[in-house]
């Protein structure tokens, strides 16, 4: 491996596996630091759940936002993440007071922020982990019932600062975007892990400006 040319504190990654789990190896270089914070996230989920609903969404800019986050700061991000799991507490206690024995949920994530080339907007990649026991589904876009899409289009738009009818189309759901996984199956989480690589590869990351381009949960 070798330094990043840009961040001397990153390694550059090449191969078709990490740590015996096979990566997107035609999207690399990867970061060899990024794989592994995505490893131990997938870890600290599996850990405390025996079962867990992960899936991957994309967050983009509107054109003619009020606010586009366009400088070194990642604060949307934070600010989406806080509403997101403000949103996932309020749905567990609401379910608690009807079931005693109803599972929460903590949410662990992992995002990456691109940008491509010859554009002056980034985008935002993430995952998210929660308990399958308490979470399992995704939902429709435009069901008229509170689903997993309602609570990111909820976040992104409370993110922005903008109505929620003004964000349509801006939370994308890419393929193969969903994965149930399980403690002892190994074979489930390989599928996850090679799925979710893309966010670790070198390419469209904006380094160099001052603010970071890749973050995960803490615990």
């Amino acid at each position: 491996m070798q330094r990043h040319p840009v961040n001397r504190n990153l390694s550059v990654y090449s191969g078709e596996t990490f740590h015996g789990f096979a990566i997107m190896a035609d999207k690399g270089p990867f970061i060899y630091e990024y794989l592994e914070t995505l490893k131990v996230t997938i870890g600290r989920a599996l850990g405390q759940y025996p079962r867990v609903f992960a899936f991957r969404c994309d967050l983009r800019f509107p054109a003619n936002a009020l606010r586009s986050d366009k400088g070194d700061s990642n604060s949307v991000m934070s600010e989406f993440l806080a509403s997101f799991k403000a949103q996932i507490e309020s749905s567990r206690n609401v379910a608690a007071r009807n079931n005693q024995h109803t599972h929460k949920s903590e949410v662990r994530y992992v995002w990456a922020r691109e940008q491509g080339q010859g554009s002056n907007v980034h985008h935002y990649h993430l995952l998210i982990l929660l308990n399958w026991d308490a979470f399992y589904t995704l939902g429709r876009f435009g069901s008229e019932r509170v689903n997993m899409i309602h609570r990111l289009e909820q976040a992104w738009a409370c993110a922005l600062r903008l109505p929620l009818d003004c964000i349509q189309g801006l939370v994308h759901i890419p393929r193969d975007a969903k994965h149930h996984i399980r403690r002892y199956d190994p074979i489930g989480q390989e599928r996850l892990f090679y799925r979710a690589s893309y966010l670790c590869k070198e390419a469209t990351k904006p380094f160099g400006n001052s603010c970071h381009v890749f973050g995960s949960s803490r615990n």
